[in-house]
């Protein structure tokens, strides 16, 4: 025998079995199922992944939701490099345009080899590697060790030659680069050349497109024998100069990760998708969704803008997989300016009426104070919501529905419910009348420029709401309310006007409003011109009657005793103003009782607290006490 031969194996074993197949051939019987048409195998097939694309219509992102395999969609044969199409016939069918389905030269050659040698050799074409892939009865055999047995064989050849008959040779090509598995869990060219060469099918040079056909041989070969067979193809090819690319791209097979195509709104993608193969347009804009990750790089937080004109979320991201709720804490600050213009529009109050801090029962703020603040007042939360088709109930507060309410501040009192696909319309909730919006408005924008902002924080985190004529933007962050507001403002001021007619900022006044001059007494704030709903007008703004306030010394003072007189023996005098029996506590000791104390000062800070008789707190002050 000649060097490299062995012994003449069996003809009926299995590497036996092309000769059997070739012997057959004319047979009419067939085991194997009736195979699909070309426009029913296009049409059944779909990405592994969902998508959402921005509201002009670009890609955002995609997140796989069919955890069998990675597809991505279907590839027209046009979208194929030469490259790719020239390495895949030559490694797995040279003579695919000359054969119908079975290739007889390459039958042969496989007898001979497979009688004679110790390394065997196939013959399959793509036409029945294709018809394996569409039929299930014709897939590799687990317990023949990963072979086909000599029915399988059988089958596989007749269905090719039936698929020839059937289909095009273009379209066998197009639908075997779309089916055949690679690397993993990887299917067809497409999710091959983007998870392995973060390409598409229509760039891939040479060197790539041998990686990827003698991969279609051994999908999960070593990286070392992959790099051999990859450099034999090349020099088939006469392509020799890419074999130190092709060696490089094998070796990086075992690192090489299937990132998402595009990424930039992975929340919102997580949030909408649900089934593989979607692809939904979205109300997000491209532009301002980069701009907020940008602005959110390394912030532990949560972002949402919606846009006034329409309702439609621009923009979200996230430290977590979703909108994530607010903080409890949070709830009540960001309802009351809504309560309050409420109120407004009701008559109720106008945003000149003296409101008692709840923090502070002898402070009085004006209802524009409390609104800007969000502070905590006394006397109007216990009465509970102003009617039931109040939309600021005790639902569960995230990003979403705040934006949505504090949306009515730029759009005449109308809030919304935001929505995320173009398609869909916002749901339109009225919330405050035009007057009382306006009032609200006014409140939250500083020296009447810039966006309103809204802001609080509580245990290390921050929100803020902040609404100008283009858009709203709700931020919750860890870290203080100024940075979360400065955050904000700078977000809002690079968004463009999403219409040609935007909104004018500020608003105008309404015509249902006049502007008065208002004083305060006793003078808690200074005189100011201030807007009332025609009829509701006040001239003096008066506190109410309350139980009992301490007037002396007065809150955040200093109290500076290092120069007494000769007789002084460091005592100070606390004054209140109220009717009653009072009780003076100084750091919760209590030190005299009646409208005035007297006390024996000590340095240092002093919490200083004005109760009822029943022990009630009526009021409280803090200071600083200097001595030496």
């Amino acid at each position: 025998m000649g060097r490299g031969m062995a012994r003449p194996r069996a003809l009926l074993g299995l590497k036996g079995l092309v000769l059997v197949l070739a012997l057959g051939m004319a047979s009419p019987l067939a085991a194997y199922q009736a195979l699909p048409s070309f426009e029913q195998v296009r049409a059944r097939h779909g990405s592994s992944y969902g998508r959402i694309l921005d509201r002009h219509g670009d890609p955002l992102s995609e997140i796989r939701l069919d955890p069998r395999n990675r597809r991505l969609e279907w590839m027209a044969l046009q979208g194929l490099s030469p490259a790719m199409l020239e390495a895949l016939l030559a490694a797995e069918d040279r003579r695919f345009y000359q054969h119908g389905g079975v290739d007889w030269r390459a039958v042969a050659a496989a007898v001979w080899q497979n009688l004679w040698y110790d390394r065997t050799r196939g013959a399959s074409t793509l036409s029945m590697q294709l018809a394996g892939l569409l039929d299930p009865e014709l897939q590799l055999n687990a317990g023949e060790g990963g072979r086909r047995t000599l029915g399988q064989k059988w089958d596989q050849a007749l269905a090719a030659r039936d698929l020839e008959a059937s289909w095009s040779k273009e379209q066998i090509l197009e639908a075997y680069l779309n089916l055949a598995p690679f690397r993993g869990d990887t299917v067809g060219v497409p999710a091959a050349a983007w998870g392995l060469f973060r390409k598409g099918p229509a760039t891939l040079d040479r060197a790539e497109a041998a990686v990827l056909a003698v991969l279609l041989r051994g999908p999960n070969a070593a990286p070392g024998l992959v790099a051999r067979r990859a450099c034999t193809l090349l020099r088939k090819l006469r392509a020799s100069q890419a074999c130190d690319e092709a060696t490089t791209l094998s070796a990086q097979l075992a690192s090489a990760r299937s990132d998402p195509r595009w990424d930039l709104a992975p929340q919102a993608a997580r949030r909408l998708l649900r089934q593989s193969g979607e692809s939904l347009h979205t109300t997000l804009d491209r532009g301002v969704q980069t701009r907020a990750r940008e602005m959110m790089a390394g912030v532990a937080g949560s972002l949402l803008v919606v846009d006034n004109a329409t309702g439609g979320v621009l923009a979200y991201t996230a430290d977590s997989g979703d909108v994530g709720q607010v903080d409890e804490a949070f709830r009540a600050p960001f309802a009351r300016p809504l309560r309050w213009g409420w109120d407004i529009g009701q008559r109720k109050l106008t945003a000149a009426n003296l409101l008692v801090l709840e923090s502070r029962p002898g402070a009085w703020v004006s209802v524009r104070t409390a609104v800007a603040t969000g502070g905590a007042v006394s006397g109007l939360e216990a009465s509970g919501p102003p009617d039931p088709s109040w939309p600021f109930g005790p639902e569960p507060l995230g990003l979403v529905r705040l934006a949505g309410r504090y949306r009515a501040l730029a759009r005449g009192g109308e809030a919304v419910d935001p929505t995320w696909i173009i398609s869909r319309a916002a749901g339109p909730l009225p919330l405050l009348g035009p007057e009382a919006a306006y009032i609200v408005t006014d409140s939250l924008t500083p020296l009447g420029a810039g966006p309103a902002v809204m802001t609080a924080d509580a245990d290390g985190r921050a929100l803020c709401v902040a609404v100008n004529a283009n858009a709203t933007l709700a931020l919750v962050l860890e870290g203080t309310a100024e940075e979360a507001r400065n955050r904000a403002k700078a977000l809002l001021a690079q968004i463009e006007p999403p219409t040609s007619s935007p909104m004018p900022w500020p608003p105008h006044p309404p015509a249902g409003l006049v502007r008065r001059h208002v004083l305060f007494t006793p003078p808690v704030e200074l005189p100011r011109w201030e807007w009332f709903l025609a009829g509701s007008e006040l001239r003096v703004a008066t506190s109410p009657m309350l139980p009992g306030r301490i007037v002396r010394p007065a809150d955040r003072s200093i109290l500076d005793l290092r120069k007494p007189p000769p007789d002084f023996d460091f005592r100070f005098t606390f004054e209140a103003q109220a009717a009653g029996d009072l009780i003076w506590r100084v750091d919760g000791i209590e030190i005299g009782r009646g409208r005035e104390v007297s006390w024996v000062a000590r340095p240092g800070h002093a919490t200083i607290e004005l109760q009822d008789a029943e022990g009630r707190l009526l009021d409280t002050v803090h200071v600083l006490v200097r001595i030496e």
